[in-house]
């Protein structure tokens, strides 16, 4: 089990909160654990699929992770989801091949590239289609 501390936003107002990610019968889970709500978290075959989950719960109320998996130029790759179970993904430019590896939970100060699971998955799509 890992805990870490990070920014959330909603609104105006940013706020530092504790994620707990852990990793048990082939199943990740990513717990939100600072709002008072045992409904923030997210279960997937990897963390990725799990942060996903848990997001798109935290955007019902309006919440957004300050994180690389929540920016809209970032994405995993199949090779990345298996070896690193989604903690790695790229950073995506539109034309070009993923180079840039990032942590999927460290911390994004563009508060402007966080965007929602859709417009993340929106802006895949996009890329692949560049390529």
């Amino acid at each position: 089990m890992t805990k870490l501390k990070i920014k959330c936003f909603s609104a105006d107002t940013i706020f530092s909160v504790n994620l707990e990610l852990d990793y048990h019968n082939q199943e990740a889970s990513v717990r939100l654990l600072c709002l008072d709500n045992p409904n923030f978290i997210g279960i997937g075959n990897n963390y990725f699929e799990a942060l996903n989950c848990l997001r798109r719960k935290l955007e019902l109320n309006n919440y957004f992770l300050c994180i690389n998996g929540s920016r809209r130029d970032f994405y995993p790759s199949n090779m990345t989801l298996q070896m690193s179970l989604g903690c790695i993904g790229y950073r995506l430019e539109l034309g070009k091949q993923g180079t840039e590896k990032l942590n999927t939970f460290d911390e994004c100060s563009d508060q402007t590239k966080i965007v929602t699971v859709l417009e993340q998955k929106r802006a895949f799509s996009e890329w692949v289609k560049s390529l």
